[in-house]
């Protein structure tokens, strides 16, 4: 889970809802966490086989990092809104949960955003 998403409150929830999770953070250390580039997580995603849940829709505006997602075959689940809280976040998350699921069951590459009551294909 990226950065984007923070490392507290939208773990938590989806913790409490059954999605096992490793937040950058947790996996680079709380320093390196905040640093990593991005086009390195999105293909560790991809190399450990999970599927990466990130609040960034320039992701798909932004060539090197949908390069990334391509070239690594990765699976991306986007938040397309910054200014939504945390909270918030995690609900659009838990309500498309079965469709998420559903669809992480495909081989990447694939990027959806995450919408208040469904999610949708971008890439």
């Amino acid at each position: 889970m990226d950065r984007s998403l923070g490392r507290l409150i939208v773990p938590r929830i989806l913790r409490a809802h059954g999605v096992s999770l490793t937040t950058l953070s947790e996996h680079y250390g709380e320093a390196a966490g905040q640093t990593v580039i991005d086009t390195d997580w999105i293909r560790l995603t991809a190399e450990r086989g999970w599927v990466g849940f990130h609040k960034d829709a320039a992701i798909s505006r932004n060539d090197a990092e949908r390069d990334a997602v391509m070239e690594s075959a990765a699976r991306m689940f986007c938040i397309p809104r910054a200014d939504i809280t945390g909270e918030d976040s995690a609900q659009r998350f838990i309500r498309n949960l079965e469709a998420i699921r559903l669809a992480a069951q495909s081989d990447g590459p694939f990027i959806y955003k995450v919408l208040a009551h469904h999610i949708e294909r971008l890439y």
